[in-house]
């Protein structure tokens, strides 16, 4: 009997700790169905680009507070445009790919653009996890034989979102970010 509830034990610990760390997860996350584009309002955002600048992404406030769950709102339904450095970038827990980026004219001016897994639960249901899967292996074109980003200037265009505020690398006073990014390319070289 003894060995019967050790091994029943055993057997649930570690469907626990796999679920933990399952791509099938990441609908917990915040506000992850605003960030892969399968929440109800996606339909609702312009896919046409508006060409901008970061300095003009920083400039805006979110009309409200960000909670876990704040469905889409105001700027999250435009596309953007923009040209910019990549600073750096790292894969995160998530498995989003994580790039900060810097305004062309003004270095000091930051904020992050991401990638989703498209491997990750609620991102397979996106029409967009091709762009996703696309996008991450233009990001690997983009490293040199050191594992670096190649400077140079980049043009994406992704759908602006707000994320709650955190004390992360890059991330912009407002919360501001692109995220998802759908496309990605080099312009020059520096």
């Amino acid at each position: 009997m003894r060995i019967f509830l050790i091994g029943i034990t055993l057997f649930l610990f570690s469907n626990c700790q796999n679920s933990l760390f399952n791509s099938s997860d990441c609908k917990n996350r915040s506000r992850w169905d605003v960030k892969t584009l399968t929440d109800k309002d996606a339909e609702k955002i312009n896919f046409t680009p508006v060409e901008t600048t970061i300095s003009e992404l920083l400039n805006i406030i979110p009309e409200k507070t960000i909670a876990f769950s704040t469905p889409r709102f105001g700027a999250e339904l435009t596309t953007c445009r923009v040209r910019c450095y990549i600073k750096k970038f790292k894969e995160k827990k998530d498995g989003d790919i994580h790039l900060e980026i810097t305004d062309i004219d003004d270095n000091n001016k930051i904020m992050l653009a991401e990638i989703p897994d498209p491997e990750c639960g609620v991102a397979q249901g996106s029409i967009y996890s091709k762009n996703f899967s696309d996008d991450r292996k233009m990001i690997e074109s983009f490293l040199n034989k050191s594992g670096k980003i190649t400077s140079g200037v980049y043009e994406i265009t992704g759908v602006i979102f707000f994320d709650r505020m955190k004390e992360e690398s890059g991330s912009a006073p407002s919360g501001i970010e692109i995220h998802p990014i759908l496309s990605i390319r080099k312009i020059t070289d520096n």
